[in-house]
Formats: C-alpha cells, structure tokens, sequence
C-alpha cells in the first residue's frame, strides 16, 4: 500500500502539511533556556508524532487515504492535543509544575488561547486513571473526522498508544 499512497500523492500531501507542524514546534522548544525542559517537551514531541503516525503512516495508518481531507491546522490541532496530554501526564508525576510551564506550552503549540485553554481542560486527567485514554481519543476522533468513533477503534487506539508511552521511556 506504501507505494500507492506515494503513486496517489498522499504521502506528498502528508509531508507538505502534516511534517512542518512538528518542525516548528521542536524550532520552538530549542530555545527553551533548560535543558531539561527541552528534553521533556522534545520528547513529548516524539510521543506525539508516534501518536500521528498511528492514524497517518503509509501503509499502516487507517486514514492515511483521507489524508488529502486534512490540512495544516489539523496536524497543529492533532499535535497540540498529544502534547497537552502528556504535558498533565508529567505534571501528574511531578517532573513539570504545570502552573509554572504552561505558558511555555502554550508559546510552543502556537494555538490561539481559547482553544489551548479548551484542550487543556478537557484533556486534564489524573494519575490515578492512567491508561483511561478515552478524553484523549474523544479529542482525537473530533479533528481526525474521517475516522469513525467506535469502541474497536478506541481499544486499537489505547492499545497502541499505551505501547508506543512504553517504548518511549
């Protein structure tokens, strides 16, 4: 399927639209002057591109071949939301003081200030409820809009997800 996806422009497509949004975000992140800082906003950075990828990678992603439906401010949305959730996930850990770093987050998403603060609190979840990925998928689902809301589709998600938060640390 990979080489379809190249022959019908979608990769293309995917790599005009989808690939800046992290590259700007991590031109944003560098500039941070902690290095820890960087190193956790850059990893959540990682995270969150594994996160696309699950959707949107050639050959294995379910809505790759919708790709072509969703533009730049998708892939800012879809990334800002991967990004807050695992912005609480550290401050529930006590890496980050979320009152102190949230400004720094919200400079980096770029996003307007309503729809930060909308995501920051729908997206707020707790340690006690760590594998409960339903806020995230219910986010998800709203800007991947081709991809329908079912509970398969959720567990393949969290499934997944959980696995790729794994690997990552």
């Amino acid at each position: 399927m990979g080489i379809f996806d190249a022959l019908s422009g979608r990769i293309g497509h995917f790599n005009s639209v989808a690939v800046p949004v992290p590259n700007d975000i991590f031109t944003k992140i560098k500039v941070l002057p902690d290095e820890t800082e960087i190193r956790l906003f850059a990893t959540a950075l990682d995270i969150a591109q594994h996160g696309v990828d699950l959707f949107f990678k050639p050959g294995v992603g379910p809505v790759i071949k919708d790709v072509k439906q969703y533009d730049r401010s998708h892939f800012e949305k879809l990334n800002a939301v991967f990004l807050i959730w695992i912005f609480h996930d550290y401050c529930n850990l006590g890496i980050l003081d979320g009152q102190k770093e949230q400004s720094k987050l919200e400079n980096i998403l770029g996003i307007d200030n309503e729809e930060f603060t909308y995501y920051l609190e729908q997206l707020k979840h707790s340690s006690d409820n760590p594998v409960g990925l339903d806020k995230l998928w219910n986010e998800i689902v709203k800007i991947i809009h081709t991809m329908p809301n079912t509970q398969e589709n959720y567990l393949v998600f969290a499934r997944e997800f959980s696995r790729i938060c794994k690997f990552s640390k």
